[in-house]
């Protein structure tokens, strides 16, 4: 019984809808076995990818390049968080692909498995080899680094994105950021709006999801567990609109803000059939929707 399960397993083809792929770590082709784990969830076993309010960090460890691999660079992800489920998954895929026959990755077996994941990124069809072995058709990416990449240009014809809200929730001031670095009025002058006042900002937001489609966007997603609470509230307009163009409003006014852009947000999901996902608080966007 256990066979024929898992031979239907493997001829099922695969939707994968939450990915962070970006094209610059996705298509590295000088790609080590610590990178595999450091650029993954595996890598927040080691350290925070978000630094707390009292922490000051220059960039994401995910995304920062590493040195060559080492045993001792490996050992805190396999001899001291190896019963993470991301490590141990992360694992598992790594034997399948570049160590079959070996049980883990040791001391004994790390360098030969090495060269194997260098060599196999060095090819420019590795990546796409992997995807099609796994069953995987078509793909759903969150490119956090830049909500507006066109995934499907960038990545290969399989791919969709999200955009994720955050920075706009957040972009009160031309040089207000969300926690990944994205500015919201950048992001929106980028792609041609002319941004002079709160009105227009909403507006712009509005044209923003009218042209999903074309962009091959497929949903909106607010992560903005990792910059505020999601504790949110009726749409005040009037204290919302007070945070317009200040660079340090007060924390009533960021609320309002955000809570008032995130509420527009789904209003404008549900005018142009747009999905929505939400991060810690699924029940926002169904609730908000009419």
């Amino acid at each position: 019984m256990t066979s024929v399960n898992q031979d239907y397993t493997d001829s099922t083809s695969i939707l994968d809808v939450h990915e962070h792929h970006i094209p610059e770590i996705l298509l590295n082709p000088k790609v080590n076995l610590l990178q595999l784990f450091q650029q993954s969830y595996a890598g927040w076993t080691q350290a925070r990818p978000y630094p707390l309010p009292s922490e000051r960090r220059d960039s994401d460890p995910m995304l920062t390049e590493t040195d060559s691999t080492t045993w001792e660079a490996l050992a805190p992800f396999l001899e001291q968080s190896g019963s993470n489920s991301f490590v141990r998954n992360l694992t598992g895929g790594i034997l399948d692909l570049h160590g079959p026959g070996d049980e883990n990755i040791t001391r004994e077996n790390w360098e030969r498995i090495d060269v194997k994941v260098r060599q196999q990124h060095a090819k420019s069809f590795w990546v796409y080899q992997v995807l099609e072995q796994a069953g995987i058709e078509s793909l759903i990416t969150d490119p956090y680094t830049d909500p507006l990449l066109e995934a499907r240009q960038a990545l290969g014809k399989q791919y969709h994105s999200v955009v994720r809200i955050n920075s706009f929730a957040c972009g009160w001031h031309v040089d207000s950021r969300d926690h990944n670095g994205n500015s919201g009025q950048g992001l929106l002058r980028r792609t041609g709006f002319e941004v002079k006042n709160f009105a227009d900002y909403l507006a712009a937001l509005e044209k923003l999801v009218e042209g999903m489609r074309s962009r091959h966007q497929v949903a909106l997603k607010n992560a903005l567990a990792y910059d505020r609470s999601l504790d949110f509230d009726e749409p005040d307009e009037k204290l919302a609109g007070q945070a317009w163009g200040k660079s340090s409003p007060s924390p009533a006014e960021q609320k309002a803000f955000g809570d008032l852009v995130v509420d527009h947000f789904c209003r404008l999901a549900a005018k142009y059939d747009r999905r929505c996902k939400c991060i810690s608080g699924r029940r926002l966007f169904a609730d908000r929707i009419p």
